[in-house]
């Protein structure tokens, strides 16, 4: 059975959410055995030190560079339309959210993903301060604090495309990004002999860099075969975390896609991690005073992981799911196929536009600038190219034509 048949039979989001499950439950697994942890290696680092936490963190991020740019030079990936890149961003929103992220981090001793991966393991705080974090993040994307956020992502923004990409910027190409990561990942094994890392450690640390080049890797490949359009992500946490609340909230809103699988499916790898290793063990706050320490560290890490944008047009994605639906029925799945081929870019570029990630939700945002407001790196004049470039006849061909009246009939 083909992709194409499952998404068929399946449908696009339900395929998309199966396979943030899948990906999510082998990051969860592999960050609960390796001890993943950014605040961990930014401590050490901070403390003058290259020990086994800056070593793990460094294995996992080498990896990602190194498999997601092998993956672009064997064909078999392209992220020039990702949002994190395609679309204009906020500098600003970034380097004060990225500010307030890392103050909460410390604050709540972990980040986004190790408070996922912490609660799956009994950890209570982990579990009350992920949720505080998730509230606060659909705050600030569409509730109280919606309008601080897109003051201060307004301060200063940045176009998409190349002025995003290093890569361009540096005049460098994806195969000198491929030796970068070559380079890092040898300096992270010489780190984990160094420090006596466990094999087993550094091995699930590449584990967890692999499974962010296999997301970016996946949501490619289903987007490909996809009659509707799909989002090229991977893995991220802040925007995800809220995303899942509301779907666990309201599923009325919201639709199937990477990111509903992803959280749950983190927690699941998580969770048997910790029971195969008996490592779950039932944690709570000691006093008062850590609790408060805890909650005011997941509204800076909730707030500051929006401010690079947050979502991604899950939004407006809900809101033409029912109307993509009807035209498939009334249209055929081929001719439906058809037309998506040939307006499905510019309906990604829609829905990203309506968001950014955010640090630990995926990158900068667009949220709000552009020609369009709130949906901001469309190009209205890529729209209208796309549109006037078609011929009118095979448009209709598409579409079907029109039913004479009656009265034309006669």
């Amino acid at each position: 059975m083909d992709l194409i048949t499952i998404i068929e039979q399946v449908g696009e989001g339900p395929t998309l959410a199966l396979a943030g499950v899948a990906v999510g439950a082998a990051f969860g697994f592999a960050a609960q055995r390796s001890r993943f942890c950014l605040r961990a290696a930014s401590i050490e680092f901070f403390h003058g030190e290259v020990g086994q936490k800056v070593a793990i963190w460094l294995m996992a991020f080498a990896t990602a560079v190194v498999w997601t740019q092998a993956f672009i030079l064997m064909g078999l990936l392209d992220v020039s339309e990702a949002r994190q890149l395609a679309q204009r961003g906020s500098l600003s929103g970034a380097i004060l959210g990225g500010l307030m992220f890392g103050a909460g981090m410390i604050m709540t001793r972990g980040c986004a993903s190790r408070l996922l991966v912490l609660s799956a393991t009994g950890n209570l705080r982990a579990l009350v301060t992920g949720l505080v974090m998730a509230v606060t993040a659909q705050s600030a994307y569409r509730g109280a604090l919606t309008p601080l956020r897109e003051t201060i992502t307004g301060w200063w923004t940045i176009d998409g495309a190349g002025a995003r990409d290093l890569l361009v910027v540096l005049g460098l190409g994806h195969e000198h990004a491929l030796a970068f990561g070559v380079v890092w990942c040898a300096a992270a094994y010489f780190y984990a002999v160094k420090s006596r890392l466990p094999a087993s450690s550094w091995f699930t640390a590449s584990g967890v860099g692999g499974m962010v080049a296999v997301g970016w890797l996946v949501t490619y490949t289903i987007s490909q075969a996809s009659f509707s359009p799909a989002r090229v992500t991977s893995i991220t946490f802040t925007g995800p975390s809220a995303d899942t609340l509301m779907f666990v909230l309201d599923q009325s809103r919201m639709v199937w896609n990477f990111d509903i699988g992803l959280v749950p499916g983190v927690f699941l790898g998580s969770l048997v991690g910790a029971l195969l290793y008996k490592e779950f063990v039932l944690q709570g706050f000691k006093d008062g005073q850590s609790m408060r320490r805890y909650i005011v560290g997941a509204v800076l890490m909730g707030f500051g992981g929006m401010g690079g944008g947050g979502f991604g047009g899950e939004q407006m994605a809900s809101q033409m799911a029912p109307m993509l639906e009807m035209m498939k029925q009334r249209m055929g799945k081929k001719r439906y196929a058809q037309l998506m081929q040939t307006f499905g870019p510019m309906m990604a570029n829609m829905m990203d536009g309506e968001g950014g990630g955010g640090f630990g939700g995926g990158g900068f945002s667009s949220a709000g600038f552009g020609g369009m407001g709130g949906m901001g790196g469309m190009d209205m004049g890529a729209m209208m190219g796309m549109v006037s470039a078609m011929d009118w006849r095979s448009m209709q061909g598409l579409m079907g034509s029109p039913r004479k009246s009656r009265r034309s009939r006669r």
